[in-house]
């Protein structure tokens, strides 16, 4: 891999890990504001903080072997950043009781299929099996979200 391709992906690594802060701070939002839910919205933000720490990892590796690695799928750094700004102001409407509980649900679900996280599997390309297992979990766990919260929003009634 170039050395710019290398930095231009260790840049993006780090703007996707501050957007699975941000998710995670959404969660942590959501269950102060919805505490009947607390249980579900704080697994919701441990995943996200597990997402991140696997991001570290993953940056981690492609900095000890960027040989082994590709370029994949390219990320514009404007569209991370423009993401990470619409998640801390809703995290700032649902604070100030602007979110319904319908809101918040069909929120979090948007959220979680948006590009960013959805495609995080495509960012770069390796036989790694350390990257591609951590990279399948977080994928496998945007799946179980978008799922988790399927189910919330039928049992709300939406």
């Amino acid at each position: 891999m170039l050395q710019k391709d290398l930095a231009d992906i260790l840049n993006v690594l780090g703007k996707m890990k501050e957007h699975e802060l941000a998710m995670a701070e959404f969660y942590m939002a959501c269950s102060q504001v919805w505490s009947v839910d607390k249980e579900f919205w704080t697994d919701m933000e441990q995943s996200e903080m597990k997402h991140a720490q696997n991001l570290e990892k993953i940056a981690k590796f492609l900095s000890e072997r960027p040989e082994s690695f590709h370029p994949g799928r390219p990320f514009k750094m404007v569209a991370i950043q423009t993401a990470i700004s619409g998640i801390r102001s809703d995290i700032e409407r649902l604070k100030k009781g602007e979110f319904p509980l319908y809101k918040t649900l069909f929120t979090a679900r948007d959220l979680e299929q948006s590009i960013i996280e959805s495609k995080y599997g495509e960012v770069i390309k390796t036989d790694d099996i350390e990257f591609r297992s951590l990279m399948s979990e977080v994928v496998s766990d945007t799946r179980s979200h978008l799922d988790q919260l399927t189910r919330k929003i039928k049992e709300w009634g939406g």
